[in-house]
């Protein structure tokens, strides 16, 4: 099992999609309205639509894939974490400015190069972290 991000970065891992072990997070809260919440998610990833992996959430038939040891692809995998009281949401597949090829880092990688590269949302709150890290892909249903 991969060590938490506090012992690899700044960076305080309160949950993330891949762990193997069940870890507390925080409760969903209900969602009345699937479109109000699909509207919600759609605003975030407007807010920060100059960011590369927003833009390969948004548009992932435009990007390259990188091919996972499950057989699946993916233009990105997020997670999210807690650093100075603030959470942020991060792409832990990123791609290459150069070779504009993908690239998966593990987590505290993932942290050190969204910030520097400012690739990264940041919220006030670990639920709304953990809300948009796994539940951004609700984008595509419907589509």
């Amino acid at each position: 099992m991969r060590p938490s991000l506090t012992t690899l970065s700044s960076i305080t891992q309160l949950s993330s999609p891949r762990d193997q072990v069940a870890t507390s997070i925080p409760p969903k809260p209900i969602v009345n309205e699937q479109a109000s919440y699909k509207s919600m998610l759609l605003d975030e990833m407007n807010k920060n639509k100059n960011k590369n992996f927003v833009q390969r959430i948004l548009r992932p038939n435009d990007f390259p894939n990188l091919p996972l040891s499950n057989g699946k692809h993916a233009t990105h995998l997020m997670t999210w974490g807690e650093a100075d009281g603030n959470y942020f949401v991060f792409p832990t597949v990123v791609q290459d400015p150069k070779t504009k090829k993908l690239i998966h880092l593990e987590d505290g990688e993932a942290f050190d190069y969204a910030i520097k590269n400012n690739e990264y949302m940041k919220f006030k709150d670990a639920l709304s972290a953990a809300m948009i890290s796994k539940d951004y892909k609700k984008l595509w249903e419907g589509k």
